[in-house]
């Protein structure tokens, strides 16, 4: 698979997941998360994005899920700020 690609699959997945929903809930992820997760004592908390459909986006560090991750966020007036990862 050249870059164009693997740009376009993983593109169209993301449109797939995301395109069209509403975010209805956010929340830190809590130790019960956490252990259901696997997420041990030392990995932090990331914010978790719930939508209407039921599925939840967990930023992480990596594509192996080694840790959570923070989530930057950019305004269309040029602003920007981060969601931090909770530890």
């Amino acid at each position: 698979m050249n870059k164009d690609e693997m740009f376009k699959r993983w593109n169209s997945q993301a449109r797939d997941v995301l395109v069209g929903r509403t975010i209805t809930k956010v929340m830190y992820m809590n130790d019960k998360w956490a252990k259901d997760l696997g997420f041990d004592e030392y990995m932090g908390r990331p914010l978790m994005l719930q939508l209407d459909n039921g599925t939840i986006i967990i930023p992480m560090s990596d594509d192996e899920g080694n840790d959570g991750g923070a989530v930057q966020y950019l305004t269309k007036e040029g602003g920007f700020d981060v969601l931090p990862l909770l530890r």
